[in-house]
């Protein structure tokens, strides 16, 4: 009677050729490197039927990524399986996405994948499809193939955190140049770019090296462009300090230039920050980007 509930666990016979020799879909996963089985169950059922379970760790080729967004980067991997020999007129692979969800689900409740430092798993679906591969013999010769994508968002604020926010220190510092003496303002905010000058070869060591500009490459670029503006504004005004003792109108301009720059540099430095790497849903960021908005206006004067 048990039998005839849970079958027969025929796992032995089959895989000892000598004494059984039934066939088993030879599925292979398309990115496979190396595969080891671990469990394997085979069991006939009284009315026939076969049922073939097999749990396995298996070695997969890393796929493409889209690195412009990095390090606020979404990626989707794929996962392909098929058979190797069987067309799909003996062999028709049939998924379940919920299934597929489901499983995936359950390994990150039990932290399998919740414990992964770099990745966030976020979504998964599953489809089945046929794909044509005619020969000579057989035109309408289709392979049945399986494809499960998996959606993992990357884990970014260990990396914003320890390499984009002193870039956005650094440049309040180059901003509160402002407000010093008009003698070291030159001298601040070109300290201030050599120190960003630095920082950008320990991150050039850390950072994906590709042949186009990702998410860190144009928030340093804007840090570069931003200090040197901020340079250019000092050289400016000194300009204007000097002709201002002949031309009154050009002490006004440039009181009126330095209030505007002023009110507007850390604000913008903090926005830019916010906006480059996604953070703008914290409501403590959009209370400090108020406070010092405010701040800069009123002790902008």
């Amino acid at each position: 009677p048990m039998c005839a509930l849970e079958g027969l666990d025929i796992t032995p016979y089959v895989r000892n050729k000598h004494q059984l020799n039934i066939y088993l879909p030879d599925i292979y996963w398309y990115q496979d490197i190396a595969s080891s089985t671990v469990v394997e169950v085979i069991r006939l059922y009284p009315n026939g039927g076969l049922f073939w379970s097999r749990q396995t760790i298996t070695t997969l080729t890393e796929g493409q990524m889209q690195l412009q967004d990095y390090p606020v980067d979404i990626q989707t991997f794929t996962l392909t399986f098929q058979s190797y020999s069987m067309s799909s007129k003996f062999l028709v692979l049939q998924l379940l996405p919920e299934s597929v969800a489901k499983n995936i689900d359950s390994y990150n409740d039990d932290y399998f994948i919740d414990m992964n430092q770099v990745w966030t798993y976020e979504s998964s679906d599953a489809r089945a499809v046929a794909i044509s591969s005619p020969v000579w013999y057989d035109a309408d010769r289709h392979y049945s193939t399986a494809y499960i994508n998996l959606t993992f968002s990357r884990q970014s604020y260990g990396v914003v955190y320890r390499l984009a926010i002193p870039i956005m220190i650094f440049l309040f510092i180059a901003g509160f140049s402002f407000w010093a003496n008009e003698g070291q303002r030159t001298e601040i905010a070109i300290n201030m770019l050599l120190v960003i000058a630095a920082m950008y070869l320990i991150i050039g060591q850390v950072i994906p090296f590709v042949g186009y500009l990702t998410t860190m490459d144009w928030f340093l670029s804007t840090a570069f462009m931003s200090t040197a503006v901020i340079i250019a504004l000092h050289l400016q005004m000194q300009h204007m300090a000097k002709k201002s003792v002949k031309y009154p109108l050009v002490r006004l301009a440039k009181d009126g230039l330095q209030y505007i720059v002023r009110c507007t540099i850390l604000p913008a430095v903090l926005l830019t920050t916010m906006l480059t790497f996604h953070i703008v849903a914290s409501p403590s960021y959009w209370v400090a980007f108020g406070v010092l908005s405010v701040c800069a206006c009123v002790y902008g004067v």
